[in-house]
């Protein structure tokens, strides 16, 4: 198996923002006090998740040679939050896809500052889930329940489902997923 990021941010910044983002999501329901910055933290992982999930190129590092690690040892050090240089001047590609997540996240968070996420439920009807939202301010939680922004939270129809599922239907890059499709207007 081949990972996208490496076990210091898996177990480290990503750990965190997607605990904050759990205990936010755990007993929410309509008019409850919602903590928009774990939210929004959440929704741009997501999206650079999504931004660097093919980058799979190792970094060569000229003049530099490996340390002559075994794959246990190298398995060692990133457990212990570690890097480490192939015997061929190689970084895995993993340690970089890392820290542009979290650089992006530094970059970009302060563009989440002033939104306020409000939660719909859908009174009939289940929301779809895109592979990623991109700059789409739509965030579905289970099959009833969704965060948007720009509105107060709210019961909707099943005409408001089919709006969001369509946008998210738009929004999807490579594909979308349900509980139950058969459940999802369009």
């Amino acid at each position: 198996m081949s990972w996208v990021w490496d076990q210091k941010a898996e177990n480290g910044y990503m750990k965190r923002i997607e605990d904050a983002f759990h205990h936010e999501i755990d007993c929410i329901s309509l008019g409850s006090i919602k903590n928009n910055m774990a939210i929004s933290e959440y929704h741009l992982l997501w999206n650079l998740r999504h931004k660097y999930q093919h980058f799979r190129s190792d970094i060569f590092l000229n003049g530099i040679d490996g340390s002559n690690l075994t794959k246990d040892n190298e398995e060692i050090i990133e457990r212990k939050h570690g890097m480490f240089v192939r015997d061929d001047g190689a970084v895995p590609a993993r340690f970089l896809v890392s820290f542009l997540i979290q650089r992006d996240l530094d970059k970009h968070i302060h563009s989440y500052a002033k939104i306020k996420w409000a939660l719909l439920q859908a009174e009939e009807g289940e929301f779809l889930v895109a592979d990623c939202y991109h700059e789409g301010a739509i965030m579905p939680i289970s099959p009833k329940l969704c965060f948007v922004t720009m509105t107060d939270d709210r019961m909707i129809t099943r005409e408001e489902v089919a709006a969001i599922n369509r946008k998210s239907l738009s929004l999807a890059s490579k594909f979308c997923f349900a509980q139950d499709f058969e459940k999802c207007p369009l």
